[in-house]
Formats: C-alpha cells, structure tokens, sequence
C-alpha cells in the first residue's frame, strides 16, 4: 500500500513577546516585494498547530553539502489564508520557494540609524516633546502629517529566512548588539558604513557554519540586496507626494561557507520591469482614516487663534488648537494613503556547489499581476549535463470571470480607480511537471483550489483582518462604530467588517493529485477565540463593535389632565443596574437649581449612587449640580435614587421654579439594565484567517487516513475554544488630538507584525482514522506559557 506522507505537523513553543506601542500609520511604508513577504509568513506564522497550520510541501531536489548539511529545494504553501491586499509570490498565490535566504528589515517608525546611542526615542514623552520642538511652519497640518513620521519607539525588525532556520533579530541599544529571538547560540555580525547604516550581514549557526548576506568575504565582488529605491506615498488628505531615501531593504544570501570550509554560492537576476505610467503601476494601499470631533466646542470659533513662538505651537484657550483646524475641514471624510514602491526586486539565479548547478529560469512573459516575471522552471545540472527539469504550470485567478464582480471599493479608490481591475488577477500555480534529461514527461503533480472569484487587491471587502468577506458593497474600510459625541451618538463609519467563511476560503488550496493516483484534500474554518492576551487589562466588550453605551435618566413633568399645565416632576426614582466588569463611565449629569431671592439656588434633587458590597448598599458617589467626569466601577450591582430635595410652592416648598435632572453613563462594555440586553461573554468568537480543519489522505478516491483537528475543550458541559487574541485592534485613537479621534481603516494589532498570526491555540486534539486498518488515534497537543497567564484575559 503506498503512503503519501508530505504532511508534517510540528508544534512550537516559541513565542514573540513585544511591547504595545500605540502608534499612528506611519506614511514612509514600503510594502516589501511578493517573494519577501511570502518568506516572511513562514517567520511569522511559524508551521504550527498551535496556530491551527500545518507544512504543505512539495520536494524538489535536496542538493548534499556533508553528512550533517543539505540544501532542500521545495515549494511549500501556507494555510493560513489568503489576505486582500497580498500579492503572490513569483511562483503562485500562497506558495513560496524554500530555497531563497534573505534577512528582510521592517522598519519600525524611522531608519535606525545605528551610530546613535539609543537610536530611537525611548518614551511617548521624549518623542512629544521632540516633536514640538522640531516644528517650524504655521500650517498646523503640516505639524498633524509630520507626527507619524518623526516618532520612532521601537527598534527596526530583522527576519531571517533560510532553508534549514528561520528567527527574527533586534538590536539591543544596552548592549550595542543585535540579538535573536528567541534567544540562541546564532551570533548577527553587520558591517556599518561611517553613517551607521547596515551594508551586509555574517550570520553564524550554532555548528560553525557561516552565511553571508549582501556581499562574500572573498574576491566575489557581486553585491546581492533588494534595493527599495523609493516609495511614494499618495493621499487625498492633502493631495501630497512624498519619497523616501534609497534604502536597502532586504539582503540576499550570496555564499555559505559550511564548518569544514565547503562552499555553496547563490547567484540572482533583476526581476523589476519599469513603469511610467501611474496606471500600470503596483499600487498598495497602506492607511485609511477618519476623523471625528467628540464635542461641540471646534464649530464656533472659540480656539481658533494659534501663535508660534520657537517652533513651539502657544495655546490661546485651553485647548490645543490643531483639533479646530481638524474639525472644520476634515470631520467625517475619509482619508487613503497609497504607496507605489520603487524596488529594485531580484529572483533567484543560480545556486552553485562544485560540480552541482541549480538553475532557476523566469518566465519570457511579464506578469498580468505585477510588473515582474514568474517563476518557469527549476533545472538540475551536474557540470553541462541537465538531468531533469521541473516545469511550473502556471495561470491566474478570476480567468474564468471575464467579467469583474461589482464593488463598490472600484469607484472610492481615489485616483487608483483605473489600477482596481489590474489588481484582480493573481498568479496560480495549477501543478509541477517533471522531465527527465530527454525532456520526457516522468511525472506530474496537480493543485486544485476552493472555487469562487477574488476581490481586487485595492478591494474593501475585507474583514477585521483583512481577509476577504464578500462585502463589495463597503465603500471604505472604516467599520460601522459608534462613539460618544457631546451627550449624544454618532456612527463612524459604513464597512461591514464581518468575518465570513465561505468567502475566506476562495482560491485556498483544496487538493493534491500526486502522480501515482493518491491525493490529499485540505478542509479549513475561521479561527476562533475566547481569550485576549494584551498589556490592556480592561475588556472593552465587544472588540470589533467599540460600540459606546448609554444609560439615560431624567426627571418626568406629568401634565394635570384637566387643565394642561405641567405637574411638577415625581418625588423620588430609581434604577438598578449591573456591571459584569470594571467598566469606566463618563458620568454627566445636569441638576436644575431652584431659585429664591432671600434664599439662593439650590439642588432640586439629592442623586446619589449606591453600590452592593457584602450584600448591603454604600454609597459609591454623589451627584453635584453639575457633573461631567469619568469614573471607574468595579464590576458588581448598583442602586441610583433621585430625591426630591427642595420642593416648589405646588409641593409645599417656598420656591416658583419647578427644577429637575438628567443623567448620563456612557461606557463601552455589557451591562445588565432596563435599557440594554444582556450579553454573552462567554460566546466563542470567530477571527478572520482559516486553521486546519481536516486532511483526507486517498488512493483512487478511496478514504486511506482522515485525521481531524479542534481547538475547543469541554469543561463541565461547557465548550471553550482555547484560541487566544493577541492585542485589542487598535480601531480608534480617542482624543487623537484633543477633542479629535481619529479612526482607522487599515486596522493595527499589538503582538505581530504586518503578516504575522493573531491567534494561538493553548490546546489542540488530533484524531486520525485510518479507514485500512480501522484504527482511531487521538492525540492532544498543549501550549504551557506560563509566563503570559498574568496577561491573559478570558471573555467569559
């Protein structure tokens, strides 16, 4: 009986653990090339049931260097779904080539410069105070765009991508080091020019085996980066253009030297055809956002005037008068940033060991998805003599709609409405033929993929991350949210963000047809989760609504039924409510005074608000004439009453006026009251992204080993999923400036980075079924990080 064993199921424990630093969508993005950023997902996204993925690969050749080291060649697929705006690597959507080794920069707010000691800006604080002190126009839009591109509060990120390891490193501004993560025995040599910047990197492994990225250490003068010549940036904000410096964004793997000084050298190709014409340009879009006023107070006037006194704005008012010029020409419009990167993009040659060459040769025929060439073929040779070749079967998807679907996003592209359907096609691999050196067919394998029509990569049909719902009715990304405004609601935006199965699996891969008949076939679901793991210890309910809460309580005037005239208000009201968790309020409230001219003003009513400790009522706080504050509750029962404290001529009292009250809470979060439903915290949520559901392992359509996977545990009667959230979605910055929030589109999250994974599984339970033998093995897998329970918060 034949097996078909090119599943692996590997479950890490490694764990990247980051500091949250809320900062603004920096405008100097370079979006990495495909080949980079599909690299960057096996970093990323390490193969991991503990992220619900599992390795898919296909072998090509291994070329032996010594008994302890080999150099594999194989395409391999990732999982973990496919994102709207994701470009496909040279080879096809969702595949990657193992054989390229690169150390990948992501810049973290500005270029470190590593000849400054610390080269970044350690506090929220210093990098205010640096950015107050460096402004110098009148414009206060100019001061509002240069913000996100003078703050830097954390190190640049380094990825390493190689065939037998992959790691991320940081530099170490205590230290004056480059360290790994996870920490390991690997030693990170750069070469610094005289401005501090990185020319080329020598990394060391564990056995003695040396790897140089950019340049060689001998008479091999090439000299191998991916150069990210410029990058940019075009927003409707201001109607601005702005570049970047040349950096050098990505170092390719030129030589190995292995522990017994054998040598491997790696050779590469241009693989960046030139555009003019801004239509058939690679457009990205990197931000959106809206800005919204909370108040009244920047519709009339009142902090209009604005001095400067050495590059420092002075206040006249006691608020901060950027937020005015904000309010009155900004308020409810939505903004995108698009970045068209200028990338001197390279593909892999040659990869060369003694009398051993493995050649890689690109397509003649420019792709229809981006201006570079795919991957054709992979060539084995031992000195001029070929001894098979594998051919890549390549098309696209969305061929078979000549059509493209509607969507609302084409015509809400700003200028890039003509780049919407140039962005619809996407490189698909549809199978790899392999010929032996008389170009005879040997063998063949076929990919099939789950059906249906992509969006565009300038799409809005996406959901909270960024994978594609089906939503081609949104007309910008920002989602449908309300938020407190003055004493009343007002809603964000319009994009249903919703997580939608059915249209995340769309062009995943859904079945391999090996050469000799057998297959395997991929069943996926949506992640889920029931946990967050985040510096921020308050739930804030419902992640993806931020819908705000109101209470709303008010003295009643009854009218006399036989003369009309107003009663005065009851004597005395009640409410009780219940908080599930801490929840932090505003509290505003407004007590009508009564009037007398030997007598003053007094409070028409006594408000007081009780909470229940130890089963009996305290008094939590009183309410004052006046009240406009916000306080936290701790989770638990509460009583508010309302007395009627001075009472009006009609009621027996010495005064005219008839007086009254309302009151406001307003909170994000459950709460248990007469005005809203109660919620249920302890629902499993569902998070955009597919996991592994299934594998179907077949010979001639006949069921050999099915072997299923879930990411729930029962706890009583109870079902739990043991997904874990990393990082709130940062949504809305409120009081972006003061009395402004500033809501986003292109949603951040804290703990990853551009492509890394959001959810990890503490538990995971395979069972397998083998249908020949009919055996049933079930086995479960846990993640103990004990570290991060202090950080955990359930939902339940």
């Amino acid at each position: 009986m034949k097996k078909y064993q090119i599943i692996s199921l590997l479950l890490f424990c490694n764990w990247l653990y980051s500091q949250n630093q809320m900062k603004d969508t920096y405008l100097g993005f370079t979006p990495k090339t495909p080949d980079i950023s599909s690299l960057g997902k096996y970093i990323d996204k390490p193969i991991s049931l503990s992220n619900g993925s599992v390795n898919v690969s296909v072998p090509i050749y291994t070329l032996p260097i010594n008994s302890n080291f080999s150099i594999p060649i194989s395409l391999q697929y990732n999982t973990q779904g496919i994102k709207v705006s994701e470009v496909a690597s040279s080879v096809g959507q969702g595949w990657n080539l193992s054989s390229i080794g690169t150390v990948s920069r992501s810049v973290r707010g500005k270029r470190d410069n590593y000849s400054d000691s610390p080269f970044y800006l350690q506090s929220i604080a210093t990098a205010k105070n640096s950015l107050m002190n460096n402004s110098t126009g009148v414009n206060t839009d100019v001061w509002l765009d240069q913000n996100a591109e003078n703050v830097d509060l954390e190190p640049d990120e380094f990825n390493v991508s190689l065939f037998n390891m992959n790691f991320k490193f940081f530099y170490d501004f205590s230290s004056n080091k480059f360290v790994s993560t996870p920490l390991n025995n690997i030693k990170i040599i750069p070469t610094l020019n005289n401005y501090g910047n990185i020319v080329d990197f020598k990394i060391i492994d564990g056995a003695g085996n040396t790897y140089f990225f950019g340049k060689s250490d001998d008479n091999d003068n090439r000299f191998e980066v991916i150069e990210e010549t410029s990058s940019t940036s075009i927003s409707n904000d201001s109607s601005f253009s702005s570049g970047t410096d040349p950096q050098f964004g990505t170092w390719l793997l030129v030589k190995i030297t292995t522990n017994d000084n054998k040598t491997v050298r790696f050779y590469y190709d241009g693989n960046t055809i030139p555009v003019t014409d801004l239509t058939k340009q690679d457009i990205y879009l990197t931000s959106q956002y809206k800005y919204f006023a909370n108040n009244f107070d920047f519709f009339n006037g009142k902090y209009d005037v604005v001095s400067w006194a050495s590059g420092n704005p002075v206040v006249i008012g006691n608020k901060y008068p950027i937020s005015s010029e904000i309010a009155k020409t900004k308020d409810g419009k939505v903004y995108n940033v698009y970045s068209s990167p200028g990338v001197s993009d390279k593909l892999i040659k040659r990869v060369v060991y003694e009398n051993t060459e493995i050649e890689f040769i690109k397509s003649t025929i420019a792709r229809k998805d981006y201006n570079a060439y795919s991957l054709d073929k992979i060539k084995i040779k031992n000195g001029n003599n070929e001894i098979k070749t594998y051919q890549l079967n390549q098309g696209y998807f969305n061929s078979e709609f000549p059509t493209p679907m509607n969507d609302f996003s084409r015509s809400n592209n700003y200028i890039f409405t003509p780049n919407f359907d140039r962005a619809i096609p996407r490189l698909k691999l549809n199978g790899i033929s392999e010929y032996d050196k008389n170009n005879q067919l040997i063998s063949k394998h076929n990919f099939e993929y789950f059906p249906g029509e992509l969006p565009s990569r300038l799409s809005f049909a996406q959901d909270f991350f960024g994978y594609y719902n089906g939503h081609t009715e949104n007309t910008e990304l920002i989602p449908n949210i309300n938020f407190k405004y003055a004493n009343s609601v007002k809603t964000a935006g319009t994009a249903n963000r919703a997580v939608r199965e059915d249209y995340s699996k769309i062009g995943m891969l859904k079945k391999i047809t090996y050469p000799t008949g057998g297959s395997t076939e991929f069943e996926y679901e949506n992640h889920t989760y029931q946990a967050i793991n985040d510096i921020n210890e308050v739930v804030i309910g419902n992640l993806f609504s931020m819908e705000t809460k109101y209470v709303a309580f008010a003295s009643e005037q009854a009218a006399d039924p036989n003369t009309g005239e107003q009663l005065p208000p009851e004597m005395n009201y009640e409410m009780n409510w219940e908080f599930e968790e801490d929840t932090s309020v505003d509290l505003n409230t407004q007590i009508e005074q009564v009037f007398d001219e030997n007598h003053g003003a007094n409070n028409s009513y006594n408000i007081i608000i009780y909470r229940k400790v130890n089963g009996n009522w305290q008094i939590f706080t009183l309410m004052s004439h006046t009240i406009d504050k916000t306080v936290m509750f701790p989770k638990g029962e509460y009583l508010l009453t309302a007395h009627r404290d001075v009472l009006t001529v009609n009621e027996g009292g010495m005064f005219d006026s008839a007086g009254g009250f309302t009151l406001m809470m307003s909170f994000l979060g459950p709460v248990k009251n007469n005005q809203q439903p109660n919620t249920n915290p302890e629902s499993i949520q569902n998070a955009g992204g597919l996991r592994i559901k299934s594998i179907v392992q077949k010979e001639n359509n006949v069921e050999l080993l099915r072997t299923e996977y879930s990411y729930n545990e029962t706890v009583g009667s109870k079902v739990y999923s043991t997904g874990i959230l990393h990082g709130y979605p940062l949504l809305v910055t409120e009081n972006f400036y003061e009395g402004i929030n500033k809501f986003y589109g292109v949603i951040d999250y804290p703990f990853r980075n551009s492509s890394g994974t959001n959810i990890i599984y503490g538990q995971v339970t395979e069972t397998a079924v083998d249908q020949v033998n009919n055996k049933k093995i079930k086995k479960e897998y846990f993640l103990r990080i004990m570290l991060l329970l202090k950080r955990l918060i359930w939902l339940q």
